[in-house]
This record gives C-alpha cells, structure tokens and sequence, in this order.
C-alpha cells in the first residue's frame, strides 16, 4: 500500500501488481486550515505513524492543539495524539534505520532579521516541546509572545524546551530528510524574505545517532549569486534501490 499525507485526510491506497491504484481508503483525518498546510508521514518499524503538523501562521497561539506537532497513530489510523509539540513547519521527518529514532527538520520563524531564528534539526521525543512559538532553537525567547504564559503549560520563554540536534542558518527552509550512505541528507528550499539569499542545496550530514561532523554540500549551483535567481528549489530526497539518491 501506498500512504499520501493530504493537507486533511491520510489517505492508504493499494496497488495492484502493476503498480496503478485499485483501493483508496481514507484512514486519518486532521485540521486542513492554516498557513502550513503540507503534511508528511513517516512509518516507524512496529507500524505505527507519525505526521506531522505545521502551524497556522507565522508566530501565535494556536486554538487546535495538533498544529505545529508532529502526531502519532496506530497502523490503520482512526484515533491520534500528539506525540511532540513546538515545531512550527517540520516537514522533514524519518526514522532512523539504524536506531528506529525519528528525526524532523524544522522551519523557524519569519521576521526576526535575516539571521534569527536559526533552522533546527529535532530529535523526534515523546511529550517534548521544542519551544515555538515562545521560544526558538532552544534558547531564543520570542520578542513577541515570549513573555507571555503558554496557555497549554503555562511554561514562558524557554523554560522547559529541548535543544535541537543541530542548528542552521535563518531562512535556509530544511524540507526533507533522508537517511543515505551513513549519514542524513538534508534538503534546503532556500529562503524568500532575505535580503541575500541562503539555502537552495542539498546537505550531507555525517551521523551516529545525531549529526556527527561538518555537513557536505551534495547539490548546489541551483541559485545564481549575482542575479539571485535559481533554476531549482530543492524540496525532498530519498534512497533508491539501486544505492543512488533522488531529490525533487
């Protein structure tokens, strides 16, 4: 079966042995609305899903507690929970294959400057909060909401947050991450609202467990420096079959 993360419904469609579709069942549904509507599935090694959830906005209070989560269900879907909170746009996520941990990439907030909050890589932790919106990349208060109490803990600023597993530079936009050749490869969007722009690359990064040495550009040359035009954004990656890695 084939699963596909709509911005509302999972869907799990099955595949005759031509590969073309002949069963679609919807078996999650979840809130469609918002300014982050992409969603992605990732399937742990009992079977059990994880999705996750971008916010609604740019910076604020959310009133539907999956937004800016990543949630889990079990194999056939129906009833979810939230798994981890504070993550404003993880829309990389995979598990590990050597451990069975979940990693997501994360995408910071707009309108702190052209170099805050810097981009996160998350441990995927059962009942953890990474911060957003009161706090960024760990320890960064936000100058808007963080001194106001958190309406779901009542926690301010950074307290109780975890520290991301690696950070990068502002606006860069990590979309997907693969496992691939002992390391993580990290697709970066490439900014928008930067005065000189950052990202439109795809990184490598040395792994044990956690990012474990300096990244490797793997895909670059998309973005032209001098007229700031690129001829490709790039948005995912994975590992074929046949070793090779493929990125959209």
């Amino acid at each position: 079966a084939l699963l596909v993360a709509g911005s509302g419904t999972l869907y799990r469609v099955t595949l005759d042995e031509t590969r073309r579709e002949v069963e679609r069942e919807e078996i999650l549904h979840y809130a469609p609305s918002g300014q982050h509507s992409t969603r992605t599935v990732a399937v742990a090694s009992d079977g059990s899903l994880l999705v996750s959830h971008g916010s609604s906005c740019n910076v604020c209070w959310e009133e539907d507690e999956e937004r800016a989560t990543i949630i889990s269900a079990p194999p056939d879907g129906g009833e979810w929970r939230v798994f981890m909170r504070g993550l404003r746009n993880a829309v990389g996520l995979a598990f590990d294959p050597a451990t069975g941990t979940a990693w997501a990439t994360n995408n910071g907030r707009d309108m702190m400057g052209d170099d805050l909050p810097p981009e996160t890589l998350y441990r995927v932790v059962d009942g953890a909060h990474a911060g957003w919106p009161r706090c960024h990349a760990g320890d960064i208060v936000d100058p808007e909401l963080g001194n106001e109490p958190d309406p779901g803990d009542g926690l301010v600023g950074c307290d109780g947050v975890v520290a991301p597993a690696a950070r990068f530079g502002a606006h860069m936009a990590p979309l997907g991450i693969d496992f691939w050749e002992g390391g993580a490869a990290i697709a970066f969007h490439g900014s928008w609202n930067r005065s000189e722009k950052v990202g439109y690359e795809v990184w490598w990064l040395p792994w044990d467990d956690g990012p474990a040495g300096e990244p490797l550009s793997l895909v670059g040359g998309v973005l032209e420096r001098e007229t700031g035009e690129a001829t490709g954004r790039p948005a995912g990656s994975t590992a074929g079959a046949d070793g090779a890695l493929y990125v959209s």
